[in-house]
């Protein structure tokens, strides 16, 4: 890496750090036993925040290249984040410890543990993402990261898809670990990081996830669907009951348990996050130019509380109104947390909401 992109280095690879792990799954934390899981190790991204990782033992391959490993990497992002190295600078760092492509279609034993290491990289970006409060710069840095590096041959290709279009495709694995990510997110009972005292309670990285994916739909790398994921958001935010209850009259008498509460409270706050985050795209796409062939179609299905149309102005309003009801009870209610995301964020949602429709009627 050259003073080109250059501010001021820290040293990367002045010795062979231990290969990185897929992380322990933590996501059903009632079956599993905390102490048979590795402490995780702690890196200091900013003075004020901290981030929890997992190196597993030292792995040189025959050439003797060291493995990727995630003190590497997030001792690059550290300087990223310090504005000690540019986002080229830093980008180039990180592809530097993967692996070339050449390495990857290889069926040997290298080829195995090249992929291993691009796996590595998706799941200290999913963890990392998760570990960095939803409204801080470092957040948007991460994702700047993101975007540079899924340009780089080392992590795509061009595919032909089935209808014969070539394309280029980039961190697959990342993609996935995402996909799967979202669907387990809303568990409030399991932790990516089951450690008190150290890591986000399991609201706040839900909530950090989701501002994450908010950016990167917002950054474009979804493609034309990018907000695919918020629309199942705000759907299940304010159209799905939290019970199957078909009539609106015993739904209303509903009393629900502190965890019950919590989640709900909580999915509204990631829907106002989504609308801070990715508000116009997430406009787009419900009302000006939805575009389900991109994705699946069912990401459009409505919830049982709302019976207007899939695509148009009156969804946008119907989760507007949704969310100045949770505004409103956060103003009569001093008490109010804002579900993890702090007060008065419904409330810049709705007025986010406002401007979005008023700009493009």
């Amino acid at each position: 890496m050259g003073n080109l992109h250059s501010k001021k280095l820290s040293d990367h690879s002045l010795k062979p750090l231990p290969t990185s792990r897929p992380l322990p799954d933590t996501r059903n934390t009632d079956t599993m036993s905390q102490d048979n899981d590795p402490e995780p190790d702690e890196f200091t991204l900013t003075d004020d925040l901290k981030i929890l990782y997992f190196d597993g033992e030292p792995a040189i391959d025959p050439t003797g290249r060291t493995r990727f490993s995630h003190a590497q990497a997030l001792a690059i992002f550290r300087d990223l984040v310090q504005d000690n190295l540019t986002l080229l600078g830093a980008a180039k760092a990180i592809l530097d410890l993967l692996p070339d492509r050449s390495e990857l279609n290889r069926n040997d034993k290298r080829g195995s543990v090249a992929r291993g290491e691009g796996q590595s990289l998706s799941n200290l970006i999913c963890d990392t993402a998760t570990q960095i409060p939803w409204n801080r710069p470092a957040q948007a840095r991460l994702v700047q990261l993101v975007m540079k590096i899924s340009i780089s041959e080392k992590v795509g290709g061009i595919s032909t898809l089935a209808n014969g279009i070539s394309g280029f495709y980039s961190l697959e694995q990342f993609r996935i670990e995402l996909y799967e990510s979202f669907w387990i997110a809303d568990d409030l009972q399991s932790s990516r990081f089951p450690y008190p005292g150290k890591a986000p309670t399991p609201e706040n990285q839900t909530l950090n996830f989701h501002a994450f994916l908010a950016r990167l739909s917002a950054a474009g790398f979804f493609g034309s669907a990018g907000s695919s994921w918020g629309l199942r958001t705000c759907t299940g935010a304010f159209e799905v009951p939290v019970f199957e209850i078909e009539s609106a009259e015993d739904q209303a008498k509903v009393v629900l348990s502190e965890l019950d509460q919590k989640r709900k409270e909580l999915n509204i706050s990631i829907a106002a996050v989504w609308v801070l985050l990715a508000g116009p795209t997430l406009y787009i796409e419900t009302v000006e130019a939805p575009n389900p062939d991109e994705g699946a179609d069912a990401y459009w299905n409505t919830g049982k509380l709302y019976s207007g149309p899939r695509f148009g102005i009156e969804r946008w309003r119907f989760w507007k109104d949704g969310m100045a009801k949770r505004a409103e009870a956060e103003r009569m209610n001093p008490a109010h947390d804002g579900g993890g995301a702090g007060r008065g964020v419904a409330e810049m949602a709705v007025s986010m909401m406002d401007v979005i429709e008023k700009s493009r009627l």
